[in-house]
């Protein structure tokens, strides 16, 4: 199993990160790898854009906890167009200095998926940083 962290400082406070960062169903604001997402119930359905590695292709999410005291979300891959034996994933939000630091922790079978997502995380959250800190 491989373990990737990507890790982004965002000037402004953590309440206002944490306000974007947990809305399960509505990433597709900050993420290069969707061209949409929704919540069917506990599940995020996602359409994978230009930028992912199956571009058209649908993805299932499942959120396991989303905690506004720790800000921090967990979620877990259910159902994907590669082959995933495990996926587990915590974002977590935490004050910095004057501002954020949000750290994406993924545990991911098999490993060749890390470096598949890895860089997609990476974009991910310098478009986060880019979008909470033009607001």
């Amino acid at each position: 199993m491989a373990k990737i962290k990507n890790e982004v400082f965002i000037d402004r406070p953590a309440p206002d990160v944490w306000a974007v960062v947990r809305k399960f169903g509505d990433n597709q604001a900050w993420s290069n790898m969707l061209s949409e997402s929704r919540l069917e119930g506990e599940f995020r359905i996602c359409t994978l854009g230009d930028a992912s590695p199956a571009p058209g292709a649908v993805l299932k999410e499942r959120l396991l906890a989303s905690d506004d005291r720790l800000m921090r979300l967990e979620y877990s891959v259910a159902e994907a167009p590669f082959p995933v034996e495990f996926h587990n994933a915590l974002i977590d939000v935490c004050p910095d200095r004057d501002g954020t630091t949000v750290s994406w922790t993924t545990n991911v079978a098999p490993d060749a998926l890390a470096e598949m997502f890895s860089p997609g995380f990476d974009a991910d959250l310098k478009s986060l940083k880019t979008l909470i800190e033009s607001s």
